[in-house]
């Protein structure tokens, strides 16, 4: 008569007590390499906004601060798109620069816009009031 082996015949006595050990350790480990991983996650994000803060600061010195009195036709295209848009007024700067080029820049109040002199000189209003998110209707369709 045929007697099948019992796992008991073919298993060491102290091969469970490994594998809950290997799987202890396996999940330490994981652990500690996610939390070393959040970790440098949030040292990068933190260098990019302090990154963003210091283009901001530097724009102060860089830049010509958009008011009523200087570049009042950029102030009022940038208060009509804050209205259009229901969002806060950023800050608006103007670099003296021969490129074409604007963008917005900050993860947090206050935000602000850039719009290079170039651009104010080849835009014409509708032009810029798109640039500045104003936009109109047609433009969008």
């Amino acid at each position: 008569m045929y007697n099948p082996p019992k796992p008991e015949d073919y298993t060491h006595p102290e091969e469970k007590n490994a594998l809950i050990k290997s799987i202890i350790i396996m999940v330490i480990i994981l652990f500690i390499l996610s939390a070393f991983s959040f970790g440098i996650a949030l040292i990068i994000v933190a260098i990019g906004l302090g990154y963003i803060r210091m283009l901001q600061a530097r724009l102060l010195g860089d830049s010509a601060l958009v008011t009523r009195h200087n570049y009042a036709k950029i102030d009022n295209l940038i208060n009509l798109a804050c209205q259009r848009l229901g969002e806060e007024r950023p800050k608006g700067h103007v670099v003296q620069d021969p490129y074409l080029n604007a963008f917005a820049l900050g993860f947090s109040y206050p935000f602000s816009t850039v719009i290079h002199s170039a651009t104010i000189q080849a835009m014409d209003n509708e032009e810029l009031s798109f640039i500045m998110g104003k936009g109109d209707r047609h433009l969008f369709y």
